[in-house]
């Protein structure tokens, strides 16, 4: 008989007490235990009783929509200035497991994270095991779209470590992945823990973000290594993720402020090498997350990423990022279990 394969589902393991503070609610909102939205701030004014119709020929306005305004101004006039800019280049990625010389596919590989702050890696998961984590991704992306339609802008699920879940880590760290990288990286090594898990996904209609990093340059805790999966393929037109290269250290976290970039800000973006981050199934990003990058707008269709970060002890009890606040994307008992580098890989059948 066929094998019946096992999906991780979103919702079932018992939670557990782990330090964590609550992102703010208009910002991230509760969908269910495992998982939560941006929604389009839109949303909670067009549902407003204003039975008098009077909004002054301004339409719907809020704090929350004047934000998003400035951001959806502030990440245009980023994209602008770096496709003005003549160091754009393609992503340039690394076949380890197709590599005659694994060693120095390796070598490459390392160089060029610890260079750029990001690595393109080809075919790190089997297109079985995507499809398979896809399908819970689109149930728990359809259960918020029934609460807020349209209004839906991006999705955090977070997944528990079994089934195709354990599978897309164990491939993505064993034999030719991940490991072999991190523990050539003394900041990482091969004991880094997974603090993150989780699937990042974007509806049609999301606006781009602004240029950020997802470490801040001061963190008291070793550097954050993060990984995206292509659950599909990502063209241009799902809002790519653009990653400044060279951008993981101190002179660029030092030149790029949060918000209110001026013209000296934009004149240092247009001399950085960047590259937008198109991907096939399957396919990998390795990023230093002091790096600065920016989701593209989606103009066609849910793009999906699954991502964990992996960081060498101690573990802090949450992250040390720009804005406040911060925490684990990640379910507490894949948190609690403390999983390395190593431990995955050694799930991996291939290796």
């Amino acid at each position: 008989p066929p094998q019946t394969r096992v999906v991780a589902r979103h919702r079932l393991a018992p939670p557990r007490a782990r330090a964590a503070t609550v992102a703010p609610a208009r910002v991230w909102r509760r969908i269910d235990e495992h998982c939560t939205a941006v929604i389009d701030p839109r949303f909670d004014v067009d549902g407003a009783d204003n039975d008098d119709g009077d909004d002054g020929g301004l339409g719907p306005s809020s704090d929350d929509i004047a934000l998003a305004n400035y951001l959806r101004a502030e990440s245009s006039a980023q994209r602008e200035a770096m496709m003005r800019s003549s160091r754009r280049e393609a992503a340039r990625f690394v076949d380890i497991r197709a590599a005659v010389d694994r060693s120095s596919a390796v070598d490459d590989a390392v160089h060029t994270l610890s260079r750029d702050g990001a690595v393109f890696l080809r075919r790190v998961v089997d297109g079985e095991t995507c499809d398979g984590i896809m399908t819970v991704v689109h149930e728990a992306c359809e259960a918020a779209r029934a609460e807020y339609g349209d209004a839906l802008r991006r999705t955090d699920v977070k997944l528990a470590f079994e089934g195709d879940t354990k599978a897309c880590w164990a491939q993505a760290c064993g034999r030719g992945g991940v490991r072999e990288i991190l523990e050539r990286m003394p900041d990482a090594t091969a004991e880094a823990v997974m603090v993150e898990m989780s699937v990042l996904a974007t509806e049609r209609g999301a606006d781009r973000q602004v240029l950020h990093p997802d470490a801040s340059i001061d963190a008291e805790h070793a550097p954050l290594y993060s990984l995206f999966v292509a659950l599909q393929d990502v063209d241009m037109d799902m809002g790519p993720t653009a990653f400044v290269l060279e951008s993981q250290g101190r002179a660029t976290h030092d030149a790029f402020p949060a918000t209110k970039w001026g013209n000296e800000q934009f004149e240092t973006l247009r001399g950085l090498r960047w590259c937008d981050a198109t991907l096939r199934k399957g396919d990998a990003v390795l990023y230093d997350a002091r790096t600065f990058h920016q989701g593209g707008a989606n103009e066609s269709r849910r793009r999906a990423l699954m991502t964990a970060t992996f960081l060498k002890p101690p573990i802090p009890p949450a992250p040390t990022r720009r804005n406040a606040n911060g925490e684990w994307s990640i379910r507490n008992d894949v948190f609690n279990a403390m999983r390395t580098v190593r431990d995955i890989a050694d799930m991996d059948k291939a290796s």
